[in-house]
């Protein structure tokens, strides 16, 4: 069963659907209330100043989806599975919509967030979820370049950050990456001027640590990846004789803030 509501030109610009049993399933607001007294948008589609709480049918009568109103906007809808669990969440504005994916059990797996303020939608952040619950991964764009990449071990900690950066004008950009042993303590930390994912071309000083956070080794690269200068450090962080200068001392562990 359907009832729609048209424009002068003969668009449809309204539409609710209802199973055999009389049970909405589906709606479609105008921007303004037309669809009374078939149904009641003045209500349903939050034309009475706050949002609305819609549940939709399936024939047999269950709820298959929730979906929020205001003003005749969609705002929210969530997409349940035949268990009630969620299966997608999403929620609308002007400027974002947000996506959320849920597994069978109910457990947040990924999370988009997508800029719709332009004519086309940019993607901005996307975070995935272990299948306990627990960020894994966080990545960020800003105006569809990316900007940042974090990476958790399944304890919560921090395991890599990445940070993408400008060097100047007509430049290439560089990939700034850390990484942290398990226990929080610094692993290691370079730059790379080839930013994509197969093919970086590592650039600057390069540093590894020990799991106590003693640096154990630097690397020199030029900007084309070539090494220029590696040395090694023993066990209390000092360099080898002839490389270490008088006032030299060794690196204090680096742990990163969470």
């Amino acid at each position: 069963q359907r009832a729609s509501v048209y424009d002068a030109a003969g668009a449809e610009i309204g539409m609710v659907e209802f199973t055999p049993t009389g049970q909405l399933s589906n709606l479609q607001c105008a921007d303004k209330p037309l669809m009374a007294p078939t149904f009641d948008d003045l209500r349903a589609c939050g034309f009475m100043g706050s949002a609305s709480q819609l549940e939709f049918f399936t024939p047999s009568g269950k709820v298959r989806a929730r979906a929020r109103f205001q003003g005749g906007k969609r705002t929210g809808f969530d997409t349940l599975r035949d268990n009630g669990k969620l299966a997608k969440q999403e929620e609308f504005s002007a400027l974002q919509h947000i996506e959320r994916t849920f597994a069978a059990d109910g457990t947040k797996r990924r999370e988009v967030h997508w800029n719709v303020s332009g004519p086309t939608p940019v993607q901005e952040r996307e975070m995935e979820f272990a299948p306990t619950g627990v960020l894994v991964r966080d990545r960020r764009w800003a105006a569809g370049e990316p900007t940042s990449e974090l990476i958790y071990y399944l304890n919560g900690q921090l395991r890599r950050k990445a940070e993408y950066k400008d060097t100047g004008p007509g430049t290439q950009r560089v990939l700034a990456m850390t990484e942290f042993y398990n226990s929080g303590t610094l692993s290691s930390e370079g730059a790379f001027a080839n930013t994509s994912r197969y093919a970086l071309t590592p650039v600057g000083v390069h540093r590894r640590y020990d799991t106590y956070g003693v640096l154990r080794s630097e690397s020199i690269y030029d900007n084309r990846g070539r090494a220029l200068h590696e040395r090694t450090f023993d066990e209390s962080g000092n360099p080898p004789p002839e490389d270490a200068p008088p006032d030299e001392a060794p690196r204090k562990p680096q742990v990163p803030a969470k």
